[in-house]
């Protein structure tokens, strides 16, 4: 193409043009819709896996959270805490004497975990009835590495069930997807 010698070019589209260029044009934003659309999703199912794998790592952690909080009178086991308390009670109401966001707390954690233990449970049936034998080892390792009291590495685990490390660890993200559906319902599910 040469210079137009200061002159504006003039393009002249016909009906039929426009409509090719319409289309294309609506077809690459809905391509562009749908790519967002993937990365959203995608982005949603890992915060929600993680969210599960969360859950496992702090499980411990909740529980004793649970167990021990100290919110009021009650709760606390230091006696001279208890002992100023007691001499306080002349000056404020009894809710006075609380520490609500503990208590509420605690109240939320061991709704939360009520229901994780209720989950883990049904995922525990779930393995034992699974055709795939990996299924169950899946559990043992989620209980081994989680739930257990005594927590064990994944290099003991390994070794009692014969795998790998790196399978330790891929039977957990296993496991995790299908603990996040459990734990979050509809929104542990990738669709």
């Amino acid at each position: 193409m040469g210079k137009s010698q200061g002159r504006p070019v003039r393009y002249e589209f016909t009906e039929e043009n426009i409509n090719v260029i319409a289309a294309i044009a609506a077809e690459k934003g809905i391509e562009a819709y749908k790519e967002e659309h993937r990365k959203e999703e995608a982005e949603r199912q890992s915060r929600v896996q993680n969210n599960a794998k969360a859950l496992l790592i702090n499980y411990r952690r909740f529980k004793d959270y649970i167990e021990n909080a100290e919110y009021d009178m009650d709760t606390t086991s230091d006696d001279s805490l208890k002992d100023m308390l007691s001499l306080m009670q002349g000056y404020f109401k009894d809710s006075d004497l609380k520490v609500l966001s503990i208590e509420k707390g605690k109240a939320k954690t061991k709704m939360i975990m009520s229901h994780v233990d209720t989950m883990l449970d049904e995922y525990k049936k779930q393995c034992e009835i699974a055709a795939d034998p990996e299924e169950m080892r899946r559990y043992r390792v989620i209980k081994g590495l989680y739930l257990d009291a005594e927590p064990k590495t994944a290099a003991d685990i390994a070794e009692e069930e014969h795998i790998t490390e790196r399978t330790v660890f891929r039977d957990v993200k296993a496991a995790c997807k299908r603990l996040a559906i459990l734990f979050f319902g509809i929104y542990g599910f990738r669709y």
